[in-house]
């Protein structure tokens, strides 16, 4: 009762009857001016291995290791992050990230 007094009301996100997807609600509304999104790179598959090309600053595989891009630009990796010795990673990254945000992401790789 004292909460609705002081106008914080949990909003229901869950409660609509369209029964969208996630990435559909994502998709309708506006991005508030999210100005760029980021994906993963897919690793490709040679050898017998999934490899990604690190350009040697990273040496050990590992499900941690990744790298960003944008869906536009495959080919251009904005953020990567590597395992390069026992309890060693290099986390390279460019604009748009900034440092925080880098290593924001690199923490949550550590949730796996």
């Amino acid at each position: 009762m004292r909460l609705a007094a002081l106008g914080a009301v949990p909003n229901n996100v869950g409660c609509d009857s369209d029964n969208l997807t996630l990435l559909e609600r994502y998709n309708e509304i506006d991005n508030g001016g999210v100005e760029h999104q980021l994906q993963t790179k897919e690793p490709v598959f040679e050898n017998g291995n999934y490899r990604l090309n690190f350009n040697g600053r990273v040496t050990i595989p590992s499900v941690k290791n990744f790298q960003l891009t944008t869906p536009e630009e495959i080919g251009e990796v904005l953020c990567q992050f590597g395992k390069v010795g026992d309890d060693k990673f290099h986390l390279d990254y460019k604009l748009p990230l900034n440092a925080f945000q880098a290593f924001s992401v690199c923490l949550a790789q550590f949730d796996l």
